[in-house]
């Protein structure tokens, strides 16, 4: 087996053939995957992703059909993202948000394009792992026309309302399944923006406080804002409690 990192950019020992092995047998529903090839490269631009590392891997395998075949040769460009739990971002594991992701990939997306006669609604998900470092394994959209827009540039009319029609349809579908499966709601009601997660958690203020404090220190030095700084200040001091009632969707 051959791996190639052609960028050297940094990749954990545990994404080695084994692992791609198990993803590919998994996520093919394959008895047997032999992988003969894995090319790394990063999978978003620096930035785009705070809390992860999003790989793009390239893979070539072969595949048994049948015993007395030859096995078939293919080739398949996966997303790989880990998660790595720190400090600083404790507070997305004590919110369950690799569990949440978990269960929408592999539970509920694939019953939503049930009911929608099998149209997509994301990529497909392939494999996914807590130790050693949550991990999840998807299909990559490059291949079919998909890329990621810039951050820094707006969409044009079209994909503004292109966006509202699929996010329409995700949720018209959603409620759908919540009327016949009551549970699939029940596991996703908490997450990242609930009250008992913001007043729990100190990581959550640590996280998104951090910046609130910085901009109220940095308004304080410039001339005709000092009522704006001390205003954000107080936001800042109150900040678990004002995020908390933000967070109520009623």
């Amino acid at each position: 087996m051959v791996i190639k990192n052609p960028n050297n950019i940094y990749v954990p020992d545990y994404l080695d053939g084994n692992f791609f092995v198990a993803a590919l047998e998994e996520g093919l529903r394959e008895i047997q995957v032999t992988v003969k090839e894995i090319t790394f490269e990063w999978g978003s631009n620096p930035g785009d992703n705070y809390c992860s590392r999003i790989y793009r891997v390239l893979i070539a395998y072969e595949r048994l059909v049948d015993d007395d075949e030859p096995p078939i040769q293919e080739q398949r460009s996966l997303i790989v993202k880990t998660i790595p739990i720190s400090k600083d971002t404790r507070f997305l594991e004590d919110v369950g948000v690799f569990l949440k992701e978990k269960i929408t990939y592999l539970d509920v997306l694939p019953r939503l394009q049930i009911l929608v006669d099998g149209q997509k609604f994301g990529a497909s998900c392939y494999y996914a792992i807590k130790a050693p470092t949550r991990t999840i394994v998807l299909s990559d959209l490059k291949p079919e026309g998909f890329v990621v827009a810039s951050r820094q540039d707006q969409l044009d009319w079209a994909h503004c309302e292109l966006i509202l029609q699929q996010t329409a349809r995700l949720h018209a579908t959603s409620m759908i399944l919540a009327q016949r499966d009551p549970d699939i709601p029940k596991r996703l009601v908490d997450g990242m923006l609930c009250e008992k997660s913001i007043m729990k958690s100190d990581s959550f203020k640590q996280m998104f406080g951090i910046t609130l404090k910085y901009l109220a220190n940095n308004a304080a030095e410039w001339l005709g804002f000092e009522k704006i700084a001390q205003k954000l200040r107080r936001f800042n001091d109150n900040f678990k409690s004002i995020s908390a009632r933000l967070s109520d969707h009623r």
